[in-house]
C-alpha cells in the first residue's frame, strides 16, 4: 500500500483493497485439495510433452513455489493411482489456470521482482474499479498482458516415494514405461506394495532388488521378474484395474515368449512360479462372477511351463557345494545358489499344485536334493532366517505331498485295489504320523501370525486329503457290500443303516479326522487371517484349500457314485451323481464355518471378480439356502 501511494499517488484503504481482492477472487495462498489438482495437471501435460505454468487471477506463480508447493500436496499413492486412470483430470478452480508458458521476455524485471511489479501495474490500470467505481470486472482468467514466463517446473504427479527414484536408462527403457502405461514413481510403489503384502509367502525375488537404487539393474536384468512382481502387486487395485491390465497383458506376451523357446534366465522360471500363486485377472476379456476352476488350470500350465524349463536348464548346483573354497559368495556362486533354490521351488509348486487339482504333471520325480535347501536359501538372504526355514518347512511338506499323493493317487488303479483289500489302512495311519511330526518341528518357531497360519492350514489340508481317503474307502466298501437281490430296501435305507454307527466302523478314526481336519482348516481361516491384512494377499493355494475344506462338509452328507474318484470330496467341479444324506454330522456347527468362510472370502475381496468373492459365490450356491 505504501508503495502504491509513494510511486503511483493510489490512496486506498486496506479494506478497500480486501474487499475489491475478494470480489477479484484474488488471494495469495491456494488450498492443499487445489495444488493437488495443479499437479495432476502438470503430470498430464507432462506425459504430452508440454511445459506448464500456473497462473493464479492472471498471474504467473513462480517455479520454486509451484515445486515447492506440488510436492508438499500431492494425492495420496491410492488417489493418484485412480486418478491416473480416469479420462479426464479433475476440474480447476476458476482463478487457476494451468497453460503452456509464453516466450520469456528479456526486457522485463528479474524473477524475483516481476511478480510485485505486474500486480502494481494492474492495479494502477483499474484503479477505478479498485475504488468501487466499476462494476462487473474481474481479472481472473483475463490476463492477457504481454508478460514473460516466470520459467516453469513440471513436478511428477505421480505417487511420491521415501527415496528419489531412478531415472537412468535400464527403467526407462523398460516396455511399460517406455509407452507410457506407468512412470517410475508407479513401478517404485508397486514394488514396495509386493515387499510389504507379497514377498515374504515365496520369498523367490532376490532381495538386492527391492533397493530403489537398483530399480534400473532390475528392469535391464529380470524383465520377466520385474514384470510379475508388478502384476501381481498391482491386482488388487480395486480403483485402477487398468493398472493391472497393463502389466498382466505384458506378462502374457513375456510368458509366450517363454513357451515359444525364447533363450531366459533364472527370473523367468522364478516368475511363472509365483504367477502361478498370483494368477492375473487382467488377462481375460470375461471373468465369471462365479469361480469355476480357471485359476487351477491356469497355475497347472505356470508351473509345468516352469518345471519343464528348470529342467531343461539343469538347475542345480552339485551335492554338497554349500560354499565355495574361500568362504566367500561370489557372483557365479550365488547364481548357482539361486538357481538351486529355484529348482527346489519347481518341487514345492508341482507337488503340492498336483495334490491339489487330485492330478500329477508330468515333471513329477524329476526332482532329488540332499543336504541344506534351508542352508542354500539362507545363503541368498543371511538377513533372513526367518524366510529360509519357511522355505525349508514348505519343502519337507512338499516331499509329504508328494509321497501322499504316489500312494493314494486318486487316478490310479493301486489305490482302488487297496480300498477293495483294505491296505490303505497302514498306509494312512503311516502318512498321518509323518505329517504330524512335520507339524511339530515347525509349530514353535517365532512368525508373524499369517506366515505361521499358513504352515497350520497346509497341515489341516494334507491330513484332510490323507483321511478323506478312508472316508472315501468306507463308502466305495459300502456299494461293494450292498446286497444285489431285490430285498426291499432302498439305498438310501441301505447307506444310513450302514453309517448308523460310524464309531464301530474299522474306519471310524478317518471319517472323523476328515472331518476335524476340515473344521480345523476353516477355524484357523476365519479366526487367525485378518482377511483385509493378509487374507487379500495369500497365495491362491490357501483360498483353494479353504474351499476343499468347505466343500467336504456339504460333500459329506451326500453319497457319492461309487464309479467316482476316491477324492471326489476335494474335487469341487467333478460331477456327482444321485446323492442321499449320510445324517452323520452336526449340521449347524458346519454351516455355521462355512457361512463364515463366505464372509471372509467376501471382505478379503477388492471387487466382485475378485477370487474371493467370486469363490464365496460359488460356496453359497453348493450350500444353498443352508447359509441364509
Amino acid at each position: 500500500m505504501e508503495k502504491m501511494e509513494s510511486q503511483y499517488s493510489f490512496n486506498a484503504s486496506k479494506a478497500q483493497y480486501v474487499r475489491q481482492f475478494k470480489e477479484w477472487k484474488w488471494r495469495k495462498n491456494l488450498k492443499s485439495d487445489e495444488w493437488k489438482v495443479i499437479g495432476e495437471h502438470i503430470r498430464r501435460r507432462k506425459d504430452e510433452q508440454k511445459d506448464s505454468e500456473v497462473l493464479l487471477c492472471g498471474i504467473p506463480l513462480s517455479s520454486e513455489r509451484v515445486k515447492k508447493e506440488t510436492s508438499r500436496h500431492c494425492y495420496s499413492t491410492m488417489e493418484a493411482l485412480e486418478q491416473q486412470y480416469q479420462n479426464a483430470p479433475p476440474k480447476l478452480p476458476d482463478e487457476i489456470t494451468v497453460q503452456t508458458p509464453k516466450a520469456m521476455l528479456r526486457s522485463h524485471p528479474s524473477p524475483a521482482n516481476s511478480n510485485s511489479e505486474r500486480i502494481m501495474h494492474f492495479a494502477v490500470q483499474y484503479s477505478s474499479v479498485l475504488l468501487g467505481n466499476e462494476e462487473g470486472f474481474s481479472p481472473c482468467g483475463a490476463a492477457n498482458l504481454d508478460d514473460d514466463s516466470l520459467g516453469s517446473y513440471v513436478p511428477s504427479g505421480s505417487p511420491r516415494m521415501t527415496h528419489s527414484p531412478c531415472t537412468s536408462k535400464g527403467i526407462i527403457d523398460y516396455r511399460l514405461v517406455k509407452n507410457g502405461y506407468l512412470d517410475v514413481n508407479v513401478i517404485s510403489y508397486l514394488v514396495e506394495r509386493y515387499v510389504e503384502h507379497f514377498h515374504s509367502y515365496f520369498p523367490l525375488v532376490p532381495e538386492k532388488y527391492f533397493d530403489p537404487d537398483l530399480l534400473d539393474l532390475f528392469a535391464s536384468t529380470e524383465e520377466y521378474l520385474l514384470t510379475a512382481v508388478l502384476t501381481i502387486a498391482s491386482k488388487k487395485f480395486g480403483g485402477a484395474p487398468q493398472l493391472h491390465k497393463h502389466c498382466s497383458v505384458y506378462m502374457s506376451e513375456l510368458v509366450s515368449e517363454i513357451a515359444a523357446g525364447v533363450d531366459c534366465e533364472i527370473g523367468a522360471i522364478e516368475a511363472l512360479l509365483l504367477l502361478s500363486e498370483w494368477e492375473p485377472w487382467g488377462l481375460h476379456s470375461q471373468i465369471n462372477e462365479l469361480g469355476r476352476g480357471e485359476e487351477d488350470r491356469a497355475a497347472w500350465m505356470h508351473v509345468g511351463l516352469a518345471s519343464c524349463l528348470s529342467a531343461f536348464e539343469e538347475l542345480y548346483l552339485p551335492d554338497g557345494a554349500s560354499l565355495n573354497n574361500d568362504g566367500a559368495f561370489d557372483e557365479q556362486f550365488m547364481l548357482n545358489i539361486r538357481k538351486r533354490v529355484a529348482r527346489a521351488s519347481c518341487h514345492i509348486f508341482d507337488q503340492v499344485l498336483s495334490i491339489r487339482i487330485g492330478c500329477k504333471l508330468s515333471t513329477n520325480g524329476l526332482f532329488s536334493f540332499s543336504g541344506s535347501i534351508h542352508e542354500d536359501f539362507k545363503s541368498l538372504s543371511p538377513e533372513k532366517d526367518d524366510y529360509a526355514q519357511i522355505f525349508q518347512a514348505n519343502f519337507e511338506f512338499s516331499q509329504l505331498c508328494g509321497e501322499v499323493h504316489g500312494i493314494l493317487s486318486p487316478d490310479m488303479r493301486s489305490s482302488k485295489q487297496m480300498i477293495l483289500e483294505g491296505h490303505y489302512r497302514k498306509y494312512i495311519d503311516n502318512f498321518l504320523e509323518s505329517i504330524f511330526r512335520w507339524d511339530r518341528v515347525w509349530e514353535n518357531l517365532n512368525y508373524p501370525v499369517h506366515l505361521k497360519a499358513t504352515l497350520r492350514l497346509s497341515y489341516e489340508y494334507l491330513r484332510l486329503y490323507i483321511n478323506a481317503f478312508g472316508f472315501q474307502a468306507a463308502i466305495t466298501q459300502a456299494y461293494t457290500l450292498m446286497p444285489t437281490n431285490n430285498t426291499g430296501i432302498s439305498q438310501t435305507e441301505y447307506l444310513r443303516s450302514f453309517f448308523s454307527n460310524i464309531d464301530s466302523m474299522d474306519d471310524a478314526r478317518f471319517i472323523h479326522g476328515a472331518l476335524d481336519a476340515a473344521k480345523s482348516y476353516l477355524s484357523i481361516l476365519t479366526t487367525e487371517v485378518n482377511p483385509e491384512k493378509h487374507l487379500r494377499f495369500m497365495p491362491l493355494r490357501y483360498y483353494m484349500f479353504g474351499l476343499y475344506a468347505a466343500l467336504f462338509l456339504h460333500k459329506v452328507r451326500l453319497s457319492l457314485d461309487p464309479r467316482h474318484s476316491a477324492y471326489d470330496f476335494l474335487l469341487p467341479f467333478s460331477l456327482f451323481h444321485k446323492a442321499h444324506s449320510f445324517g452323520i454330522i452336526r449340521e449347524e456347527d458346519e454351516r455355521q464355518k462355512v457361512f463364515q468362510t463366505t464372509y471372509w472370502f467376501r471382505r478379503a475381496s477388492t471387487g466382485p471378480l475378485d477370487i474371493g468373492s467370486r469363490y464365496a459365490q460359488r460356496l453359497e450356491m453348493m450350500w444353498g439356502r443352508d447359509l441364509r
